[in-house]
């Protein structure tokens, strides 16, 4: 999304050291960085729910240190657009950073990973709420209240059956049906099971190798390096 947009992710925006973002580890980035944090007028977050609290702290010590004139300004004066739902995705935290945001151990840095725990909200920042409530991806009224109850936690009894009746148990190979969705919880079990698929079908496979220009992360690609197609695939544009 943020390829589309000509945005950027966080991390490589930043240039964000490590799996915990303390300021002792944060440094100027060199000339580009730093003409680009100095241009900022106004930065949109997307997801801001999974952005966590020292990564937030991160971003404002940042701004701050490459804009000399508003140094002492949170966010280093750049207005702060954050655009998400706390009730979809979290933040991750990695085990080996779970103490720093549980506080069951010491030293507990944050009451909790949330971006709204970070220390730059406690310094009486002007912030004002919007409410978005016109759904644009979804029409029918009977799905809409399924995915409120989910997202609220107050699905009823008849919701549950009308979600339940859509998920068939029966999972590939014995799965002998029309072509269906199905959802995976990481990429790699999502290209396991493509390959596993493929490998079932007896058609010519064919191999396209991505055209990259610039400089591209490799860890940011949209998909695959190369993707394999054979006649009688099913593919999702």
């Amino acid at each position: 999304a943020a390829i589309k947009v000509g945005g950027h992710t966080i991390p490589p925006l930043f240039k964000l050291p490590g799996s915990l973002m303390l300021v002792k580890d944060l440094r100027h980035r060199g000339e580009k960085t730093e003409r680009i944090l100095q241009s900022i007028r106004t930065l949109v977050i997307d997801e801001i729910s999974m952005v966590r609290a020292d990564i937030m702290d991160a971003i404002d010590h940042t701004l701050r240190q490459h804009r000399p004139n508003q140094e002492h300004e949170s966010f280093g004066g750049v207005r702060i657009i954050m655009i998400g739902d706390l009730r979809q995705l979290p933040p991750v935290v990695e085990k080996n950073v779970e103490k720093f945001f549980s506080g069951e151990k010491l030293p507990s840095l944050y009451p909790s990973e949330f971006f709204f725990h970070a220390d730059v909200f406690r310094r009486g920042l002007n912030i004002e709420t919007v409410k978005l409530t016109q759904i644009f991806r979804q029409t029918d009224p009977e799905f809409i209240g399924i995915l409120e109850g989910v997202r609220e936690n107050t699905l009823t009894a008849q919701q549950l059956e009308a979600l339940n009746r859509q998920h068939d148990r029966t999972s590939w190979p014995h799965y002998d049906g029309p072509p269906r969705m199905t959802l995976c919880t990481t990429n790699q079990s999502a290209q396991n099971f493509n390959e596993l698929k493929l490998h079932t079908l007896n058609s010519e496979e064919f191999s396209y190798e991505a055209t990259i220009t610039g400089s591209f992360d490799e860890e940011s690609f949209p998909a695959e390096r190369i993707n394999k197609v054979m006649a009688g695939a099913q593919v999702m544009m």
